[in-house]
């Protein structure tokens, strides 16, 4: 290539991806490359001092995350306090902390050694599996194996291992680096998120990866910017101290952007600005379809911690609280009062607005303390959810007694996941009943009229939806699911991505015989999944005449905006 040729290459380009919705921003590229490649085989003679400064790493990692744990915890934020237990359950498991050991006395070989070949051996298997879930772990074992290396790499010479290193936090020393840098990696890691520098970095590009993944999640949860490229060949593109756009709306990145590119960047960021301060007259206002059906936008949250953005997001109540971060995140099983205070302080906070409690989805690929759940090939399909509810009468029990207690004069529903049969609906809703007898007789406050509804997110279920309307009060359509479940392909699939559309004709057909079902049988029925938030699909739910659009609440204003923007919606008392 001439000259010309190169100077070219390194000029204005768009690589396309996937955004996660939270806005635009322009900065300057911060690579981080991995630092494993550069270890190699060092021999040992004194293998027991070798194990020991092993030991002391695992140590000190294990310290770092529970410190973090602790703060996560004090916070509410219940998302990354789940992914650190996930981590230091990793820590006690001996398939990665053995197994390092063990290498070090056979090979006699240096600890920077036996974890790097551990570490690539136990992710080659765990690659291989058919259960994404496994496969998944694969991040978090890379992600723990870096920091380990980390420690091991300056536990000989500082008590704090972190004090001299480039990156205490687990990045790179960018103290000469501007103030308004995007994070590039091929692999985003969790403690990458956990960690992430707000006063430095604006947004994350990621060459490879799902946003299903941990690190996705934490990223939404803390509304960063973030997009994940379609062909992550192209990330070497991405030279470090390079000016960038990322638009997280569009997922798309301009590298080396010319004059005209930065007009377009101020004209969006002005337009998102303007439909902020429309959204400001939207906000609490009740909304209709143009053939004059009420449309509700409620939001989805995994904690307490979530309620100050769902009140700011202008939510016409909580579509979706998940309670499984009350098992996953304790170190025993959560006891009925304690569920009771916290459900009651949601209730209180959402003063009178409707909030729809989910039974815990627990079990499979989301373990628990003081559960003896069993190892499975495929968690996805296997012993979770209402299935364990079912099996554990006295846990399921604890939590609807708590819940009933919590609405007492309150707007309450209780939604059950994974109901595949007619069967199971039942007998949940037995418990239900039972519950609320018991507590009558006890003589203790309690709902007495509460709205009992399920989750549709099995084929089986949305196939006999009429026969499931007779016996619920409402549906909440689960989208990311349901299109798993139907295409037959998993989701954290990079390789069956154009399997996994909501748009599939299939997967469309279901949703709206479930909505025709429910509306049959007089009952509310909404969309929880991601396709809640999907503006190419609101048409189709609108014509559907799906009731709740359940979203989370950093992209509720946007999306609400969008919808009356485009016509799709406009103000109860408004003729126009």
């Amino acid at each position: 290539m001439s000259a010309r040729g190169e100077i070219m290459e390194k000029q204005r380009r768009i690589l396309s991806g996937k955004g996660n919705g939270f806005g635009l921003v322009k900065g300057v590229a911060v690579r981080e490359e991995e630092q494993t490649a550069a270890i190699l085989k060092r021999s040992v003679d004194d293998v027991l001092s070798e194990r020991l400064r092993w030991e002391k790493a695992t140590l000190f990692v294990k310290s770092q995350i529970e410190e973090q744990f602790t703060k996560a915890t004090d916070a509410s934020n219940n998302d990354e306090a789940g992914i650190l237990t996930a981590h230091l359950a990793l820590l006690e498991d001996p398939t990665l902390v053995e197994s390092v050991s063990d290498a070090i006395t056979e090979e006699r070989c240096c600890a920077e050694w036996a974890l790097r070949s551990q570490t690539e051996k136990i992710c080659g298997m765990l690659k291989k599996s058919n259960n994404p879930v496994i496969r998944e772990r694969t991040l978090d074992i890379c992600d723990l194996s870096a920091q380990l290396m980390k420690a091991l790499t300056n536990i000989e010479t500082d008590p704090d291992p972190y004090r001299n290193s480039p990156a205490r936090d687990g990045k790179r020393d960018i103290s000469g680096s501007p103030d308004n840098c995007i994070l590039i990696k091929d692999t985003l890691y969790p403690s990458d998120v956990i960690h992430f520098d707000f006063a430095r970095y604006h947004g994350i590009i990621v060459a490879h990866g799902s946003w299903t993944t941990h690190s996705s999640i934490l990223a939404r949860s803390k509304s960063i910017p973030m997009a994940i490229l379609d062909h992550g060949d192209e990330m070497g593109y991405i030279e470090d101290g390079l000016d960038l756009i990322l638009d997280a709306d569009e997922g798309s990145v301009t590298l080396s952007p010319a004059p005209e590119d930065y007009v377009s960047f101020e004209a969006r960021v002005k337009k998102n600005e303007e439909a902020m301060k429309l959204f400001a007259h939207l906000k609490n206002c009740p909304m209709i379809t143009n053939s004059g059906r009420k449309i509700l936008f409620e939001a989805n949250i995994s904690g307490p911690d979530d309620l100050p953005s769902v009140i700011q997001s202008g939510a016409q109540g909580v579509g979706l609280f998940r309670t499984e971060f009350l098992y996953y995140n304790q170190s025993s099983l959560p006891g009925e009062d304690r569920q009771y205070q916290i459900y009651l302080e949601v209730l209180q906070a959402m003063r009178g607005l409707p909030v729809t409690f989910r039974t815990f989805d627990i079990g499979g690929d989301k373990q628990v303390p003081g559960l003896n759940l069993p190892k499975e090939a495929n968690p996805f399909l296997g012993y979770r959810a209402v299935r364990i509810a079912l099996a554990e009468p006295e846990l399921f029990k604890t939590q609807i007694r708590a819940i009933l207690r919590a609405a007492a004069g309150l707007p309450v529903r209780i939604m059950f996941p994974m109901i595949s049969t007619i069967e199971e609906l039942e007998r949940v809703k037995a418990a239900v009943w039972e519950s609320q007898r018991e507590l009558q007789s006890e003589g203790t406050p309690c709902s007495e009229q509460i709205k009992l509804g399920m989750m549709v997110e099995i084929p089986a279920a949305a196939v006999l939806a009429d026969d499931f309307a007779q016996r619920c009060d409402f549906f909440s359509i689960g989208t990311n699911d349901l299109v798993q479940y139907t295409m037959a392909c998993d989701r954290m699939n990079e390789k069956v991505q154009n399997l996994y559309r909501i748009d599939n004709p299939a997967v469309l057909q279901l949703i709206k015989n479930v909505a025709e079902a429910a509306h049959r049988h007089g009952i509310e029925v909404a969309i929880c999944g991601e396709a809640a938030s999907n503006i190419d699909m609101i048409p189709a739910w609108l014509d559907y005449g799906i009731d709740v659009l359940s979203m989370s609440p950093s992209v509720l204003p946007k999306i609400q905006v969008s919808c009356y923007q485009l016509g799709l919606i406009r103000k109860e008392n408004s003729r126009n």
